[in-house]
C-alpha cells in the first residue's frame, strides 16, 4: 500500500543538504534499576520488536521520476530492523561531556534516504549507570506532538510490568506494480488542482485588499511629514530592520548540544504571578540567555531578536504527520529586566493570537503541496551552498519549539524514563534551536547549535535555567510569598560536577502521575494535544 507525502510532510526532507540535516533526535534517560538488573540488551530487544511491528519504522521512501512529485511511503522489501538499532558505551569517564559529544556527532549525521528514515541507539557508559536511549526519525515520519501522541506509545508504557501484545507475523512487502504508481501520480495531479483552486478563492480578496494597501501606503509615503513609523516613533513590525548576528552566520556540518530542566511547579508560579502563559515563560527563559551569551560572545543589538515557532494545527486534522505552521515572535534581547522581556513577550504573542484568531492563516501544508520536490530541493541546495541568507536581513535568529509530552511516568521495557529531551533542526541563517517538551513536573529543554558560530551552547543551558530561577523570586516577591525556588534535581546529589547544568536536564525525580490514561492499562496513551500558541 502506498501513502503520498503531503507537502508539509515532505518540505523539510526535501529542503535537507550537506549541512543541514532536518530530522529530530528524541533522548531518553532511563533508570537501569527496574526488575532487579535491567540490561541495555532489554532495551534494545523491546525497541527491536516494536519497530519491526509497527508499520511506520518499516516504510521507505518511494520517489518519483525527476522529483516531480511527492514521494510516498511503501513497506521496504529489505527492511532489517537490526540494521536500525546500535549499542554503544561512552567513553570514560562517561560524563554528560561525553554524553553531548557523542550526540552532538550522531545527530549532526543524515538519515540514509534508501531505507526507512530511522535509528535508534541505545547508550551505556554513564558514571551513575543510566542508560540513554535515541531515536533519530525524519520529520517526514511525524511532528513533535505526533511523536508524543502516535510514536511513543508504539514503543513506551505507563505502567513498569505492562508487556505489548505479541505482534502478528507480515509477510514480505514488495514494490508497488506500476499500473498502483502510475493512478498515484494521476490522483496527486488531482488533489493539487483542487487545492490551486481553494487558495485561490480565499486568497482573492486578500490580494485585491493587499494591493489596494500598497498603493495608497506608497501614496501617503510621499506626502510631507508622512512616514512608515507609529506614533510613538518605534518602527512598525513591518519595518523594522532585523539586527545580524553570530547567530545567523552561514551554518557548517557540525552540531553541539545541551540540555536544561525547568520545574513546573516554578513555571506554573510565574504565570499565575505575571498573568501570563507557561510558553511565554519559556521565550523569556530563551531570550535573557541569548542576550548574556551575546553580551560574552558577541554585541547585545539594540533592536529585539525574532524567534521562528512552528505551531501545531493538529485540532483541524488529528491524523496528519504534519500539522503546523510557523510565527514568528520578537525575543527582546535590547531589554535587560527579565520581568521586562516577559512582559513584551506576553504583548507581541497576545497580539499573535488575536491576529490569527480574526484572520485565520492560509493552510501551509496546501500551499507546500503546489510545489515540486525538485523546485525546493534545488533551491535549498543553492541558497545553502552559496551561503545566501548573509545577503539579506535575518528571517529568524533562533528556532523554538515547546511541545506537551505525557504527563505520567513512562517505562521503557520495564526501565523508568527520568527525562525526555528532544533535539529539533537548524536552518540556514539560524544556528541555534532551543526545544522544550513537558513531561510530567518537568519542562525539558534540548539545545542544538552549530558550534562553528555558536559555541559554548552549555551556558545558554544554564542561563535558561537561572532566569528561571530569577523570575520565580520575582513572583514570590509579587505575591508576598517566600522565595522557595523548585530544582527538579534538588531530590539527588550531584554525582558529576564538571557538567552540572547539562546533568541537570537528566537528573529528575519520577514523573508524578496527572491523569493520563492507559490505552488498555498496560500501553501508554498519550492524548492528543496541541501545541500552545505563543
Amino acid at each position: 500500500m502506498m501513502k503520498r507525502l503531503t507537502g508539509l510532510d515532505g518540505v523539510t526532507l526535501h529542503g535537507e543538504t550537506s549541512v543541514m540535516p532536518t530530522h529530530v533526535t528524541a533522548v531518553l534517560f532511563c533508570d537501569p534499576e527496574a526488575r532487579g538488573e535491567m540490561t541495555a540488551a532489554a532495551i534494545s530487544q523491546l525497541l527491536a520488536e516494536r519497530t519491526a511491528a509497527t508499520p511506520g519504522f518499516r516504510q521507505r521512501l518511494l520517489t518519483r521520476a525527476f522529483g516531480l512529485g511527492q514521494p510516498s511511503w511503501i513497506e521496504d522489501p529489505a527492511f532489517d530492523v537490526h540494521s536500525h538499532l546500535h549499542c554503544v558505551r561512552l567513553a570514560k569517564p562517561g560524563t554528560m561531556r561525553e554524553l553531548t559529544t557523542l550526540i552532538g556527532e550522531l545527530h549532526g549525521q543524515p538519515l540514509d534516504r534508501r531505507r526507512p528514515l530511522w535509528d535508534a541507539w541505545v547508550v551505556q557508559g554513564l558514571a551513575d549507570g543510566r542508560l540513554v536511549v535515541l531515536i533519530k526519525f525524519s520529520h517526514a515520519i511525524t511532528d513533535g506532538v505526533g511523536a508524543v501522541t502516535s510514536m511513543l506509545p508504539e514503543l513506551m508504557t505507563v505502567d513498569a510490568h505492562a508487556e505489548f501484545a505479541a505482534a502478528p507475523e507480515h509477510a514480505r512487502a514488495t514494490m508497488p506494480l506500476a499500473a498502483a504508481r502510475v493512478w498515484d501520480a494521476i490522483d496527486e495531479v488531482a488533489s493539487n488542482a483542487a487545492v490551486g483552486i481553494r487558495i485561490a478563492g480565499r486568497l482573492g480578496p486578500v490580494a485585491v485588499k493587499s494591493v489596494v494597501g500598497t498603493a495608497l501606503g506608497s501614496v501617503r509615503r510621499l506626502l510631507p511629514g508622512v512616514g512608515p513609523q507609529r506614533p510613538d516613533g518605534l518602527d512598525s513590525e513591518e519595518d523594522e530592520n532585523s539586527p545580524r548576528t553570530q547567530l545567523n552566520a552561514p551554518l557548517t556540518a557540525r552540531r553541539s548540544v545541551a540540555f536544561a530542566t525547568l520545574a513546573m511547579d516554578d513555571l506554573r508560579a510565574i504565570t499565575a504571578a505575571f498573568d501570563v502563559t507557561v510558553n511565554d515563560v519559556f521565550l523569556t527563559a530563551t531570550t535573557s540567555a541569548l542576550r548574556r551569551w551575546l553580551a560574552t560572545h558577541d554585541t547585545v543589538p539594540s533592536h529585539p531578536l525574532r524567534t521562528m515557532m512552528p505551531i501545531s494545527t493538529r485540532g483541524s486534522d488529528g491524523n496528519a504527520s504534519n500539522s503546523w505552521s510557523p510565527v514568528l515572535v520578537k525575543l527582546p534581547v535590547n531589554l535587560a529586566d527579565p520581568a521586562q522581556q516577559l512582559a513584551s513577550i506576553h504583548d507581541a504573542t497576545s497580539r499573535i493570537k488575536d491576529g490569527r484568531r480574526a484572520v485565520p492563516p492560509v493552510n501551509l501544508a496546501d500551499v507546500i503541496d503546489l510545489v515540486p520536490p525538485v523546485v525546493i530541493a534545488m533551491a535549498m541546495g543553492v541558497y545553502t551552498a552559496l551561503k545566501l541568507s548573509r545577503f539579506h536581513s535575518p528571517v529568524a535568529h533562533v528556532i523554538t519549539s515547546n511541545v506537551p509530552g505525557p504527563s505520567d511516568e513512562i517505562y521503557c521495557a520495564g526501565a523508568h524514563v527520568l527525562g525526555m529531551h528532544a533535539m529539533a533542526p537548524l536552518f540556514e541563517g539560524s544556528n541555534l534551536n532551543i526545544t522544550a517538551v513537558s513531561y510530567g513536573d518537568t519542562l525539558a529543554v534540548g539545545i542544538v547549535a552549530c558550534p562553528d558560530n555558536v559555541d559554548d551552547v552549555a551556558s545558554i543551558a544554564s542561563d535558561i535555567e537561572d532566569v528561571l530561577g530569577e523570575l520565580k523570586v520575582a513572583a514570590d516577591e509579587k505575591t508576598g510569598q517566600s522565595a522557595g525556588l523548585t530544582r527538579s534535581s534538588d531530590s539527588e546529589p550531584a554525582t558529576n560536577t564538571t557538567a552540572t547544568t547539562q546533568f541537570a536536564g537528566a537528573r529528575i525525580g519520577p514523573a508524578r502521575a496527572m491523569g493520563l490514561a492507559a490505552r488498555d492499562a498496560s500501553v501508554a496513551h498519550f492524548p492528543s494535544h496541541s501545541v500552545p500558541t505563543p
